[in-house]
């Protein structure tokens, strides 16, 4: 962690990292750590999910399912410990979870043009990227 404040794009800065509670009309009460990288945007998809679209669960299983008509490996976190130290097998089936876990907010970024949508919209509204999330309207 000797090099946790040096994540920045920039060389000469170091990260910031701050805790900040939102209260916004759309997403509502949020708690959250706001860590500075320079140079670097960072991307919540739950708080676009959120704030963009009406679900009856926001569960990563709930809105694979809607949006990719894709549900993820099940694993209970109980287990998770057992299948890491039991065998090849039990660790494939861990890894499959792990990698789904990261893979589909990916997929959910491509298929919902969330990139293009957040780049056009700072753009007009001439503010950084983060500032669509971290403020009001």
């Amino acid at each position: 962690m000797d090099n946790y404040s040096r994540f920045t794009r920039l060389q000469n800065q170091l990260c910031i990292v701050k805790d900040l509670t939102l209260q916004i009309k759309a997403i509502g009460l949020r708690e959250m750590k706001d860590v500075n990288l320079e140079g670097r945007v960072q991307l919540d998809m739950m708080q676009v999910i959120i704030r963009d679209f009406k679900l009856r669960s926001y569960s990563l299983n709930s809105v694979a399912y809607h949006f990719l008509k894709e549900q993820k490996e099940d694993v209970p976190y109980k287990i998770i410990y057992d299948l890491q130290n039991e065998n090849e097998f039990t660790r494939r089936r861990l890894a499959i979870y792990c990698i789904k876990d990261a893979y589909i907010p990916l997929r959910l970024m491509e298929k919902l043009q969330v990139i293009f949508n957040l780049t056009e919209m700072a753009r007009v509204c001439g503010v950084p990227i983060n500032f669509l999330f971290s403020r009001g309207q």
